[in-house]
C-alpha cells in the first residue's frame, strides 16, 4: 500500500497562492474525493478526503440530512468520470456528538465509512493526518509553511483547484472577525482559520468537507482541517474556518477503531440500488429538511 501524504504528481508544479485558485491535475492530490447525494440527483455537494482503510471525512454540515451518499474519487470533475475514478457508496455516517447547525460552536466534523475501500493507485490515496506536534511546527513556521486548500468550489466550471494559504492563529482570527461583524463573538476551540491574500477567497460554494493540507520537511502531506464555514461573499480579504484534525484526532481514532461504539450520531446511507435510507439514532440538528450545498456562511 502507498505511504499516506504521497502525491503521484511530480511537486514542482507548486505555485505560490493563486487567485481564486489553480486548475489541478490528476494524481496531485490523490486523498480529495467529492461527496454526492442520488437525493438531489447525484450532485456534488461537498468534498471528502480518503484518510485510508475505508474512510472519508467530511464536515457534519454537509451529512446532517439523511440521504444516499457516494462518494468519487480520481477526478478533478466531479460528476465527469474517467477510467480511473472510483465511486463508492457510503454506508455509514458518523457525525461528532457535539456538532450543532450553528457552525460557530464547533465540532462540524463526520466520518463516512465507505463500503469497501478504494483500490490504491496513482490518482487515489490516503492522507496523513496532522497532530498537535505537527500542528505547532506548522503554526511557528508561520507564511513559510506550505498548506494548501483544495476542492470544486464556485468557479468559471466545477473544475478540482487549489490555493496556496497561510495559517491564522486561533486569537488573531477571532479579533478579525470581532472587528468585521458584531455578530461573531468568538470562534470555537477547534477552529483553525487560512488567510486571503487576495480577493477572492480560495475556498467558496461547494468546498466545504475539502481539507486543509500542509507538507512537511519530509516531503509529507497532512491533513490539518476540515473546511467548515465563512463570511458570506467569496471576494472579501476574510479568513475563512476549517475544523482542527489535529483537535479530533483522537475521536477520528476512536470512530475508526470501533465504528460500533463510535461517539457520534450514526446513520446508514445507501446508494446503488437502495431506495430508503434507514436512521439507526436519530440524525440530530436537522432544520428544515434541506441539504448544506457546500461552503455554508453566517
Amino acid at each position: 500500500m502507498s505511504q499516506c501524504g504521497s502525491p503521484s504528481y511530480a511537486e514542482d508544479f507548486i505555485q505560490p497562492f493563486i487567485m481564486h485558485g489553480r486548475r489541478s491535475v490528476l494524481g496531485e492530490w490523490p486523498w480529495q474525493g467529492s461527496l454526492h447525494d442520488d437525493d438531489v440527483q447525484g450532485l456534488h455537494i461537498c468534498g471528502v478526503t480518503y484518510i485510508g482503510g475505508n474512510w472519508a471525512l467530511t464536515s457534519a454540515h454537509c451529512v446532517e440530512v439523511p440521504g444516499l451518499y457516494w462518494v468519487a474519487f480520481g477526478t478533478i470533475f466531479p460528476e465527469e468520470f474517467g477510467v480511473q475514478s472510483q465511486r463508492i457508496d457510503v454506508a455509514r455516517v458518523y457525525t461528532h456528538a457535539d456538532y450543532t447547525s450553528s457552525l460557530r460552536e464547533g465540532s462540524d466534523i463526520a466520518l463516512l465509512e465507505l463500503l469497501y475501500p478504494p483500490n490504491i493507485d496513482k490518482y487515489t490515496r490516503p492522507v496523513c493526518l496532522a497532530d498537535e506536534e505537527s500542528l505547532t511546527e506548522v503554526l511557528n513556521e508561520s507564511n513559510e509553511a506550505s498548506c494548501y486548500v483544495t476542492g470544486y468550489g464556485r468557479q468559471e466550471t466545477t473544475l478540482y483547484d487549489e490555493a496556496r494559504v497561510g495559517l491564522v492563529p486561533r486569537s488573531v482570527c477571532e479579533e478579525i472577525f470581532q472587528t468585521l461583524t458584531a455578530t461573531i463573538d468568538h470562534v470555537a476551540d477547534d477552529a483553525i482559520c487560512v488567510d486571503h491574500r487576495e480577493p477572492l477567497s480560495p475556498i467558496c460554494s461547494g468546498d466545504s468537507g475539502g481539507p486543509l493540507v500542509c507538507k512537511s520537511k519530509t516531503g509529507v502531506f497532512r491533513q490539518f482541517g476540515v473546511a467548515s464555514w465563512g463570511l458570506e461573499g467569496c471576494n472579501q480579504f476574510n479568513p475563512s474556518v476549517l475544523v482542527s484534525v489535529s483537535y479530533h484526532r483522537q475521536w477520528i481514532q476512536s470512530v475508526t477503531a470501533s465504528p460500533s461504539e463510535g461517539n457520534g450520531n450514526k446513520s446508514v446511507a445507501g446508494g446503488f440500488g437502495v431506495s430508503m435510507t434507514t436512521t439507526i439514532l436519530e440524525m440530530l440538528h436537522v432544520d428544515d429538511g434541506s441539504h448544506s450545498q457546500g461552503y455554508l456562511y453566517e
